[in-house]
């Protein structure tokens, strides 16, 4: 490889390939809103909710119609004996991760 070669793949090719890569993943960030996990069971119920994957500590989905411009969300969950008497009340609530 010659020092023209080696010097576009170093100093061209790969700063703009990281560049997209990195652009691409904040598109994504920009399209997701955190949302409580009361409203997470409010927009289920509706119907307003397209798909989710449920981890651990946490819940990410998609919107079947965009909502305040933003087409996924994510969520923490809340435990269901507390998220009855929550309900019952009429609070508000969202969960927040384990610190391990």
């Amino acid at each position: 490889m010659n020092k023209t070669a080696r010097f576009y793949l170093l100093f061209v090719f790969i700063p703009m390939t990281l560049i997209l890569v990195m652009q691409s993943f904040w598109g994504v960030s920009q399209q997701t809103e955190n949302i409580p996990y009361s409203r997470f069971q409010h927009e289920l119920e509706q119907g307003h909710i397209k798909s989710v994957v449920v981890g651990a500590q946490s819940i990410h989905g998609e919107f079947t119609t965009p909502q305040g411009g933003k087409t996924r969300f994510s969520t923490v969950p809340v435990p269901t004996d507390l998220r009855r008497e929550l309900q019952k009340a009429g609070v508000q609530y969202t969960g927040a991760p384990d610190n391990t």
